[in-house]
């Protein structure tokens, strides 16, 4: 208190407003040091006395990303607008004609996924065929097209789930003949099968590290496997159609 006091009588003993200026670096009624002076004192008033500094900015800032949030169709942070209507869905942003047909399969497509880096498409058939596709970098251009990159042949009966390894150097597959199998993407040589389930093989997901993996069958069996063949555990329990790893 006594300093402030010291440093009050100092600026009454000023001679004028620059003197005034000198000492304290008060930048002027026209200056800053007003706005500054409320935003420290906003830290000690209820807001229902001193509205918050750019409250209004803040609530439209959230409005946007309720609108973006809540939204059915993806919208930029910064596409304008989103504050003048509500967003509704437009006919233009849902893609509603094919680009591309790929049929090279001779029946039924059961299972498709996209690599993790996009530049691969794989896709399961009926057939017992996998076929591995090269995705073009500007996919959307009318003048790049996926073509096929390899056709990945080994199972005896229809495929019901692929997946790609973290890194997309390998690609799981596992089908009704009981077999899982390991595939090399980029030769697309398959370098191992997994038997060790006694029904159909309904999916499988690999771990984090990309040394692991877990598979279901319809014999109510999860087996947990280590890339270079061995099992590192199984259970039994109920039919798994569908997993997922954390």
């Amino acid at each position: 208190l006594g300093r402030n006091l010291h440093e009050l009588s100092r600026c009454l003993m000023c001679r004028g407003l620059e003197e005034l200026h000198a000492q304290t670096g008060w930048d002027g009624a026209t200056g800053s040091s007003r706005c500054r002076l409320l935003e420290e004192l906003q830290a000690f008033v209820p807001p229902t006395l001193l509205l918050p500094e750019r409250r209004l900015d803040t609530l439209l800032q959230q409005a946007v990303q309720w609108q973006t949030r809540h939204s059915s169709i993806p919208h930029k942070p910064s596409e304008e607008g989103l504050l003048f209507q509500d967003i509704r869905m437009r006919q233009n942003i849902v893609p509603n004609r094919p680009l591309q047909k790929l049929d090279r399969h001779q029946d039924e497509v059961w299972f498709v996924e996209f690599s993790h880096d996009g530049s691969m498409l794989a896709s399961a058939s009926r057939d017992g065929i996998i076929i591995l596709w090269s995705v073009p970098s500007v996919p959307h251009s009318h003048e790049a097209h996926i073509t096929q990159k390899a056709c990945l042949r080994g199972h005896s009966g229809p495929l019901l789930f692929l997946a790609w390894s973290p890194d997309d150097r390998w690609l799981l597959s596992c089908g009704s003949d009981k077999l899982l199998k390991l595939w090399e993407t980029a030769t697309g040589e398959c370098v191992r099968n997994f038997l060790k389930q006694k029904e159909s093989v309904t999916s499988c997901a690999w771990f984090p590290s990309g040394n692991s993996f877990v598979s279901s069958s319809l014999d109510k069996s999860i087996v947990l496997w280590h890339i270079g063949g061995d099992v590192v555990q199984k259970w039994h329990g109920i039919r798994v159609a569908d997993m997922a790893v954390t």
